[in-house]
């Protein structure tokens, strides 16, 4: 399927980053569940897919709206 766009949040430099796949970031937030609840509302407003990564970088969840 495609999607209008994808979103990533995914841990950047000691913080946790929404980031639409080939864009710059969206926000950047210190804690892991406030990147998600902002992925979470960008993906739902774009009817968008969701990937949020582990802090090693590996994908935990992923999310199609």
């Amino acid at each position: 399927m495609v999607y209008p766009a994808i979103y990533h949040v995914a841990p950047h430099m000691g913080r946790w980053t929404v980031e639409e796949e080939g864009g710059n970031p969206a926000a950047t937030c210190s804690e892991k569940d406030t990147a998600v609840r902002l992925g979470k509302e960008l993906a739902r407003v774009r009817r968008a897919h969701l990937i949020v990564h582990r802090e090693d970088g590996s994908v935990h969840a992923e999310h199609t709206y």
